[in-house]
């Protein structure tokens, strides 16, 4: 077995069955996937149990309480019988090259880590849009590798041996936020480059409307302070300065919004909108209506805002500030 696909999942039968799909028509075979549920209630075990009795794909089952995706993968990667292993969320598909493309690439490179293209699937909401969330194009990277805050383990292929030898995940971070940035920073620390690989393609399907968008980076917020809480280091090379960030993002958008459609939203208004849904979906309905060119402009102004906004809310709130 020459590689192991190991997939966290916690009540998303529908979309795992799309992974799951999309694995079985790879164009490369001789590689395992191991499910681990995560207490799920939706039946997907039962689910899973009966692809692997349909279907021409090497699936093993695992199971465990409540513990995260963290812990999720630590089980899996204990029990994964290849030395190499790839990393996929449940709620992605895999582009039908997507193995042969990640091991043609690791082949060359068999001592660093690679994450792929993440794109996501299609538009969801007027928040986000459809395109790359993470690829080549938006990644400027040097003759080391790529930075290890971008290692997403949405689509990431890492020898077991430095899982192993780094510690595995930490398990402390029972959330899905921010455990797999730790684990591409102990990488990092213990040497292995991260490197980028377009090729290797995963498509996100994942909507998020304005107030799931918010409630996410709230949860990233709090996977970020848990980072910087276990790393004081890091602050040191790469200070977190989150509020800067905040003011800028909310004149950034006040300013697009009045040049654009004549809207007159101050800073300060903008911020209380950003605790508020509806008034956030009224003000997408605005840029909704306006011309492709600047409604594009105005979407990610607005995802900016509400990006820095409420991250800086689960960060503080976690750090207890």
């Amino acid at each position: 077995m020459e590689l192991t696909v190991i997939v966290p999942t916690h009540e998303r039968k529908g979309r795992l069955t799309k992974l799951l799909d999309s694995l079985a028509s790879q164009t490369r075979k001789g590689f395992e996937v191991i499910v681990v549920d995560d207490a799920s209630a939706d039946g997907t075990p039962d689910a899973v149990k009966e692809y692997a009795k349909k279907f021409p794909l090497d699936i093993t089952l695992l199971t465990q309480g409540k513990k995260g995706p963290a812990a999720a993968r630590n089980l899996a990667i204990r029990e994964s019988s290849a030395e190499t292993v790839l990393f996929l969320n449940d709620d992605v598909t895999a582009d039908p090259r997507l193995v042969e493309e990640h091991l043609r690439f690791h082949e060359k490179s068999p001592d660093t880590s690679t994450v792929g293209t993440i794109l996501s699937s299609a538009e969801s909401g007027w928040l986000v849009a459809s395109g790359p969330e993470i690829s080549a194009s938006s990644i400027i990277a040097g003759g080391d590798g790529i930075p290890f805050f971008y290692y997403i383990t949405a689509n990431a292929l890492t020898e077991k041996r430095h899982l192993m030898d780094a510690g595995l995940f930490d398990e402390s971070f029972e959330e899905p936020a921010g455990e797999d940035v730790d684990m591409g920073y102990r990488l990092h620390k213990a040497g292995v480059r991260l490197q980028m690989n377009d090729k290797a393609i995963v498509s996100h399907d994942h909507p998020l409307d304005a107030k799931a968008f918010a409630s996410r980076q709230r949860l990233h917020g709090r996977g970020l302070a848990r980072f910087v809480s276990k790393h004081p280091e890091f602050t040191n090379e790469y200070p977190v300065r989150i509020e800067p960030t905040v003011e800028s993002a909310l004149a950034d958008a006040s300013k697009a919004l009045a040049e654009a459609y004549g809207l007159k939203i101050s800073p300060g208004m903008l911020k209380a909108a950003s605790f508020n849904p509806p008034a956030m979906r009224a003000i997408g309905a605005v840029v909704q209506r306006q011309l492709p060119e600047k409604r594009s402009e105005m979407k990610y102004a607005l995802q900016r805002l509400c990006w820095a906004y409420h991250l800086s809310r689960g960060y503080y709130g976690e750090a207890g500030r």
